[in-house]
């Protein structure tokens, strides 16, 4: 008598599963802490070119623009191989859907101002002329494509808290880059959306080390 029919069930009713394309074999722990420390070593290399940029700035000419100028394009090609794979894993383990688009257009917008930045080096010295004007204006398509991005990132059901502060980074960055006179916070919260991508990462290889073990 002392079980109460109306009480709240003290067990799941539905037991949580990972979806098979999650939890089948296309990820692993090992891989997924790997991206996590690729998501902190772009972190590291982004406060770097920062302040390569503002050193160089200081003295025009000096070797260290060559550095930061190559330097970004590392930091831009790891940016765009995250992305991929983030994205990968987010239609992988919650099913997020409508992620194609952005994405693709996000690389190629990405891969294009970089080697604009690389073809119009010497003119980007902050002196106003028609390359760098070039070069602003695009940054509001790339601004509203990351936009894009962080509002199907914020639709997915039931995510991660990461995944959650990851879409409200990119829908921040996303508005300050397309304002164009933001472009530095912007890119800022870029840098700083890494963190929360490697807590996903992290998360993901913890849920399928967990699964493992359970299996076994």
């Amino acid at each position: 008598m002392d079980e109460n029919p109306y009480a709240a069930p003290k067990v799941e009713l539905i037991e949580a599963r990972t979806p098979n394309a999650f939890s089948g074999g296309r990820w692993s722990p090992g891989n997924l802490r790997l991206l996590a420390w690729l998501s902190l070593a772009l972190l590291l290399a982004q406060g770097v070119l920062f302040a390569l940029s503002f050193l160089g700035g200081m003295q025009q000419g000096d070797p260290l623009d060559r550095y930061s100028l190559w330097l970004g394009v590392l930091c831009t090609l790891l940016g765009c191989f995250l992305s991929w794979r983030a994205t990968q894993f987010l239609v992988d383990r919650f099913g997020a859907r409508g992620m194609a688009w952005p994405l693709w257009l996000s690389i190629g917008l990405a891969l294009v101002i970089q080697a604009y930045a690389v073809l119009f080096d010497t003119q980007l010295d902050g002196t106003p002329n028609a390359e760098l004007a070039g070069f602003m204006a695009m940054f509001l398509p790339s601004g509203l494509v990351g936009l894009w991005y962080g509002v199907r990132v914020l639709k997915i059901r039931l995510p991660y808290p990461s995944v959650k502060v990851l879409g409200w980074l990119d829908v921040l960055s996303g508005v300050c880059m397309a304002s164009i006179l933001l472009f530095i916070p912007g890119t800022l919260l870029s840098a700083v959306a890494l963190l929360p991508l490697a807590l996903m990462f992290l998360r993901g290889a913890r849920e399928l080390a967990t699964g493992a073990a359970q299996a076994s």
